[in-house]
């Protein structure tokens, strides 16, 4: 694909990280579809508790894995509330399903108003980046392994988190929350 932009799944991502020697780098939105429906102002909820064919991946390339967070994503928009069970979660639950990705109903700015409409409220993202975790490469690792590369990197995104969270606005009351 143009760009280098690629689907994400183990073959395409064990083929980036694999070729052309090392030096390359991949990109992925763990949480995927089913975060965008947590994303409300002032939550800090991430779909990472049983995501773990990112790591699986990256120790079978011996990839390092660079745990990255940005602050005021969620300011952005503002979604419809739609906590779990209620009919709009149930809604983009099934639409999901059927489309594949997930519809948050959610608004932002007017052209000339700032009250309601489709542009983004203007609010600082800024992106903080951690110190990589090297990975011993292993072709077929086991759920050990695994299971203690995911904890390591859910610490070191934890750990950045709070690191820096006072510095772009964040309550000290506030943590990372994963489901």
């Amino acid at each position: 694909m143009g760009y280098g932009i690629c689907g994400c799944n183990k073959n395409s991502l064990e083929y980036i990280l694999k070729s052309k020697g090392q030096g390359n780098a991949a990109c992925i939105a763990v949480g995927g579809a089913l975060e965008a429906l947590e994303a409300h102002p002032a939550h800090f909820t991430l779909n990472l508790a049983h995501k773990k064919g990112f790591i699986k991946s990256a120790i079978r390339t011996g990839a390092s894995i660079v745990p990255v967070f940005s602050f005021g994503e969620n300011e952005v928009y503002t979604q419809v509330s739609n906590p779990v069970g209620s009919r709009v979660r149930r809604l983009q639950m099934f639409l999901t399903t059927y489309l594949g990705f997930s519809p948050p109903l959610f608004h932002g700015r007017g052209v000339f108003n700032y009250t309601f409409g489709f542009l983004p409220y203007r609010r600082p993202i800024t992106t903080v980046v951690g110190e990589p975790l090297e990975v011993k490469q292993n072709p077929d690792p086991s759920n050990e392994e695994i299971n203690e590369l995911h904890i390591r990197y859910v610490s070191a995104l934890q750990n950045l988190f709070e690191a820096n969270k006072k510095e772009f606005g964040v309550s000290e009351f506030h943590h990372l929350k994963f489901i």
